[in-house]
This record gives C-alpha cells, structure tokens and sequence, in this order.
C-alpha cells in the first residue's frame, strides 16, 4: 500500500501550485505513525498544563483563525498570509502548547492566502480524504496546538465543518468547534456540513 508521501508526490505532478513541500508531507506522514504508538495513553496530562485556545473571525469573509495567543499579528509576511481585519470571538476549548507528557499531537494549520480558508488537521489523510480536503494553493503555517488523538482524560470532539464555494475555491470554509450546540447552529442555520472529528480538547469552562 502506497505511503502518503507517494499519494501526495502523486498529486502535485497534477497541479501547478502544490499545497505543501515533500518534506512538510514527510512529517504529517511522521504524526499518522506517532498517533499510532500514543494510542493506548497509560497518562493524562494535567488539566492545569492546558491553555486557552482562542477563535478570532474576519466578519467580511466569514474566516475563522485559531491561536494560543489571544492577539493576532497583522501579516504571517513569511508567507503572505493576510491576518488583518479579524475580530475577537472567544475562547473554543483548552488544548496544549506542547506534547504534554507525549499523550498529544501536533494540530498542524494551513492557510490559503487566495480563497482566505484556514484548514486544520493531526492526520496527513485529511489532506486528501473527502471533500473537506484543503486542496491547492495552502501553505503551512505550522503547529498550532497540541491535542489528544483520542476521546481519553475528559477530552471532548473538536469538530471541522465545511462549506463548500466555487469551482475554484472561492468562498470554502472550514470551521471549528467543541460546542454542539455551536456545530448543530451552523450546520442547520449557516450551510456548513459535519466533516468529522480532527482531535480531542479540554473543555473550555
């Protein structure tokens, strides 16, 4: 059975704009095989090592960002990913800086500075799995968070829905949420769709 790194090299022969470099797809590939040994976790990490994992959205193109920090720079210049005119929406769950012990993994984000989606995920499947797969033209920005591969030590689902734009990618958004409630409102009220789970974080209150 092909590795992801193939399935991915596979890819971007097909594109002009490839989402992410062979070596970045080498290290999501390294985090499927990570979660695997961390799958029995004999350990909880302590609840007070968490931190607060703050939502901010851009009301004009309805862009939800996710950050340890509770202030978003304007510019990611390194990549040209434009972070301005984002609003503070509160905080989404507790999750952790770091492994935690090595009961974590990473919550890689990536970013597309055309259609102005964010997209993230712990599984390089997701990169190419079903119809939230984030597609062409995203760069990495890296390790966002850290959170649990599996529903252990009081974890609850943190959810990614997606609407789908245009034939281009235009307007496609991803969203992330550990509230239900919040999950249920935008599927039925907002045209998102439940696209699974990505990982499991501490409750927020």
């Amino acid at each position: 059975m092909p590795s992801w790194t193939v399935i991915l090299a596979a890819l971007l022969m097909l594109v002009a704009v490839p989402p992410i470099s062979a070596a970045v797809a080498m290290r999501f590939e390294d985090t499927d095989a990570a979660m695997q040994m961390r799958f029995k976790i004999t350990q909880c990490p302590p609840v007070q090592s968490s931190r607060k994992f703050h939502r901010f959205v851009n009301p004009d193109t309805e862009r939800a960002q996710y950050s340890l920090l509770s202030v978003l720079p304007e510019l990611e210049s390194d990549v040209g990913v434009d972070l301005g005119g984002f609003e503070y929406d509160g905080v989404t769950a507790r999750v952790f800086a770091d492994q935690a012990g090595r009961a974590t993994v990473p919550l890689y984000h990536l970013s597309n500075p055309a259609t102005q989606d964010s997209f993230y995920f712990t599984r390089a499947r997701d990169l190419v799995r079903g119809d939230s797969a984030p597609g062409v033209g995203y760069v990495d920005l890296g390790v966002a968070a850290h959170v649990l591969p599996r529903r252990v030590c009081g974890a609850v689902p943190f959810f990614r829905l997606l609407r789908q734009g245009g034939p281009n990618g235009e307007g496609k958004r991803h969203f992330y949420t550990a509230d239900v409630e919040e999950r249920d409102q935008k599927v039925g009220d907002d045209g998102y769709v439940d696209a699974g789970i990505v990982g499991y974080v501490m409750r927020w209150n």
